[in-house]
């Protein structure tokens, strides 16, 4: 039989031993929690040698009440009780998936804007200061005022370079294709490579085609002394993209170019 440690507060013993004067503490403890346990049932106790607990656990054991397990409708309003706890939280969660969604939207409409304004810009033509004659000698110290620079254009840069390569002013420019569309309107050569745009100012190209059409090897320090280091890169940029090779039968260069050779 398994043994109890049971701690009963003094008021409650004395209660216990009033109502059962003839039994020692233990016993009118033990006998208490069988009736308390026994209130209102009608359990028949067999009389074994032990008595006692061991009677009231046999009788508790024969009339254990049954457990009632779940059925579909209670777990149905379960489910329903749950639903009505989250439906406003899913609500607002809707709500703010919503304006998100808007705010979204409008940030995209603005960028939109903003990328179509930046292309008018870098489109738009270089403005050139307009002439002002110069203002008349200081009365105090007879100086004019300095002349306002004008700005210099992508044209005029090419001319001054030469030639110009996509790769070297991609962290400039942030509009690459305006820049070379440009450059095409104004009179440059525009290459298309593999890997880049190559942009070349149009008497420097002519004079880079005529070298190489008098040139009759492949002697890589020939070609540079005969295109100087400018053409010579410029030629190596041209045959990674097989838009030039020489022919070893004729002895000559040929540019896969239509209309620019």
């Amino acid at each position: 039989m398994p043994r109890l440690t049971v701690n009963v507060p003094y008021e409650v013993l004395e209660k216990i031993m009033k109502a059962y004067p003839n039994l020692p503490p233990e016993e009118a403890i033990k006998q208490y929690l069988i009736e308390t346990a026994l209130k209102g049932r009608e359990v028949e106790l067999p009389k074994t040698k032990g008595g006692g607990l061991e009677a009231f656990a046999v009788g508790v054991k024969e009339h254990a009440p049954t457990v009632k397990c779940a059925t579909p409708e209670d777990l149905t309003k379960l489910r329903r009780s749950l639903e009505d706890l989250l439906n406003p939280v899913t609500g607002k969660i809707d709500s703010l998936r919503s304006q998100f969604a808007t705010v979204y939207e409008a940030m995209e409409k603005i960028l939109e804007k903003l990328e179509e304004v930046s292309k008018k810009i870098e489109q738009a033509p270089a403005v050139t200061a307009p002439k002002v004659a110069a203002p008349a000698a200081r009365a105090e110290g007879g100086g004019q005022a300095p002349p306002r620079r004008r700005r210099t254009s992508a044209i005029e840069i090419l001319k001054e370079q030469k030639v110009m390569y996509e790769s070297d002013i991609a962290s400039k420019i942030k509009n690459r294709d305006a820049f070379f569309e440009r450059l095409k309107r104004d009179g440059a050569v525009v290459l298309e490579l593999v890997d880049q745009r190559v942009a070349v100012d149009p008497e420097y190209w002519q004079e880079f085609v005529r070298k190489l059409e008098e040139i009759n090897t492949n002697s890589e320090p020939e070609l540079e002394r005969a295109l100087g280091k400018r053409g010579y890169q410029l030629l190596k940029a041209l045959m990674r993209s097989t838009l030039a090779y020489f022919d070893a039968t004729e002895r000559k260069w040929k540019l896969m170019l239509e209309g620019l050779s």
